[in-house]
């Protein structure tokens, strides 16, 4: 780690777009730095260190387990790091990691839960846990939706500091 010019130090071997010595040295001192990053993992960074374009193991790889790969994220202009942001025509991965922990569609249950069984984690009136569901997310899918259809939005009906009528 001495040397900071030489061709590992300066390289980006995982394609995080943060170079190898500022993940193992961010103080160029021959501490490792405090977020304890890994030069070798694409999705272990700091995204306020990248410094150069993202590329190999890190555009295939699949950081939210949403099932897309970063590079098609990238490309779709959705966040990679978001296991609740991506395009749905891209999945080409198997779904897994911080996705199945997520509830995209706040209805209380995992998207892995929903998809063990057999409902839809993207819709917010199939499937669903009502004790689990965030009342102060006002802006959850589940939250806004109409589930039985009477006009009045879900959050209204089952928040008692609103008029649920």
């Amino acid at each position: 780690l001495t040397d900071t010019t030489s061709d590992w130090y300066v390289a980006d071997c995982d394609g995080d777009g943060v170079i190898n010595g500022t993940e193992v040295d961010p103080n160029m001192d021959g501490v490792s730095g405090p977020d304890g990053t890994d030069p070798t993992d694409p999705c272990d960074f700091n995204p306020s260190d990248v410094s150069v374009a993202p590329s190999g193991d890190y555009l295939a790889a699949d950081c939210d387990g949403d099932g897309v790969t970063n590079g098609d994220e990238i490309s779709d202009g959705t966040d990679p790091t978001d296991p609740c942001d991506y395009d749905s025509a891209n999945i080409t991965l198997t779904p897994s990691g911080d996705s199945l922990l997520a509830d995209c569609d706040g209805d209380g249950e995992s998207n892995g839960d929903e998809i063990t069984n057999g409902t839809d984690p993207s819709d917010p009136c199939e499937g669903g846990n009502l004790p689990n569901v965030d009342l102060t997310d006002t802006s959850s899918d589940w939250y806004v939706a109409d589930c039985d259809g009477d006009g009045v939005i879900n959050g209204t009906e089952v928040d008692p500091d609103r008029d649920g009528n």
